[in-house]
């Protein structure tokens, strides 16, 4: 029988599996919760992109009781005395990795609400710096291997609604200083025509 385990997430919406959130492998084998699955418009693999069908999709059995790995569970085989202190180095950062799991996933979350806020209203392109730099300072501070693909998104979003406003500010500017310029030349012109009537 094919089991996760119960600290693993979906790569979807980055949420812990649960009673309430199943996971569910799908033809390609990869295993997301049956919710981002079935809420999927084109029935395609989010990370390899292969075709699958909603009668192909099996639940996958989350191991509850256990804190370790089921694939950690099995034996490993001796290693030499600098293996294992090694080993045992890289174990003590998984813990300290899992540990901080929780931690980094609501401070994501945090993130993300942050980014809907903003996107759901007309918002200043002070208020969109401020988010962009929030997250790129987050996105530069965590040295983590997994990386969401969400904020990094959002972030080159927020950035391309910078470089937008900026061109468009530049281009307003550019327009008054041609409008005030042929405003001028017009206030010339007019002077100019009332000089030969006299």
């Amino acid at each position: 029988m094919l089991a996760i385990d119960s600290r693993s997430l979906c790569d979807v919406c980055l949420e812990g599996y649960s009673p309430h959130k199943l996971p569910g492998s799908i033809a390609c084998g990869h295993v997301f919760c049956k919710d981002c699955i079935e809420s999927l418009r084109n029935p395609s693999c989010p990370l390899c992109r292969v075709p699958f069908s909603a009668d192909s999709i099996r639940i996958v059995h989350v191991d509850y009781n256990s804190q370790e790995s089921t694939l950690r569970s099995i034996p490993a085989p001796s290693l030499p005395k600098e293996s294992a202190q090694r080993k045992q180095q890289e174990d003590g950062r998984a813990l300290l990795n899992d540990q901080d799991a929780s931690r980094l996933r609501a401070e994501v979350r945090v993130l993300e609400d942050k980014v809907a806020k903003l996107a759901s209203k007309k918002s200043s392109a002070e208020e969109v710096l401020t988010l962009h730099k929030e997250l790129q300072d987050w996105l530069t501070a965590n040295h983590s291997d997994v990386q969401p693909v969400s904020l990094s998104l959002s972030a080159v979003l927020l950035r391309a609604i910078l470089m937008n406003h900026i061109a468009h500010s530049e281009t307003i500017k550019q327009a008054k200083h041609v409008e005030s310029n042929l405003r001028l030349r017009l206030a010339d012109g007019d002077t100019f025509f009332n000089d030969l009537k006299k």
